[in-house]
């Protein structure tokens, strides 16, 4: 009989949303590890979903490949958790959000999703939604590459039973350099700049602009199962159709 996973289980569950900067190096500096579980435990929680990274793109292990909060001063507080959350018997399902990462943002012009304009999601022109609180990436730009390193660091380093990818969707329409060369490359024409649904030219680059997220999915999604087969792997995405579990 096949192993029951732990969702199928689980009943009792938990998430600390956190998207905390790290410009006061006091931000996160008492956290508790210890004092975290022992709340988790005394609540009866059965499963943890931790926060690896969040949308500020400061990451909570010490991480090689992207930039530490520098309020934990090296502390390893997502591994310090995991372990904690095994030893209590608690699933330990990681957290990371993609696409929307300030520090990617801000240190890699190039990966920036920008409007027609060309200004990015941190302008105050972008998106009414997002203006000037968080970057946002493009998957077709070199962030794919960084993304996919930071993804296989937190599965050769840390245990844990699930993958949550935060944010996979497209916040805005980008017109950067790289989605511009890959619907040319890929249609032979250039990227319309009118949103008309009536024509033909706009639906092919919406097919196409849902193509490339699909495939950044998927992405993610195989280079945590080439490392633990066993992990579960969930997308917060929209549309949700499009991003399957597994």
């Amino acid at each position: 009989m096949a192993k029951r996973k732990w969702y199928e289980k689980s009943y009792r569950r938990t998430l600390g949303d956190m998207h905390i900067d790290d410009w006061d190096e006091k931000f996160m500096s008492e956290f508790e590890p210890i004092k975290y579980v022992e709340l988790m435990k005394t609540a009866g929680v059965q499963s943890a979903m931790v926060y690896a990274n969040s949308h500020v793109g400061c990451c909570y292990w010490p991480t090689k490949t992207g930039h530490m909060h520098l309020g934990l001063k090296g502390r390893d507080i997502f591994g310090d958790i995991g372990r904690l959350c095994h030893k209590e018997g608690i699933d330990f399902i990681a957290y990371y959000s993609l696409v929307y990462n300030n520090w990617a943002y801000d240190c890699n012009t190039s990966w920036r999703i920008i409007d027609v304009d060309g200004k990015g999601s941190r302008d105050k022109k972008f998106n009414s939604l997002i203006s000037g609180r968080y970057g946002v990436c493009c998957p077709n730009t070199g962030y794919r590459d960084f993304s996919v390193a930071q993804i296989e660091e937190l599965c050769q380093n840390y245990e844990f039973e699930g993958i949550f990818f935060d944010m996979l969707f497209w916040p805005g329409i980008c017109y950067c350099p790289a989605c511009r060369k890959r619907f040319l490359d890929e249609t032979g024409e250039n990227v319309p700049e009118i949103i008309d649904w009536n024509a033909p030219l706009w639906l092919k680059f919406q097919q196409k602009r849902e193509e490339w997220m699909t495939e950044f999915a998927e992405l993610a999604t195989q280079t945590v199962k080439r490392i633990k087969p066993d992990a579960t792997v969930l997308h917060n995405s929209n549309p949700p159709i499009l991003f399957p579990a597994y």
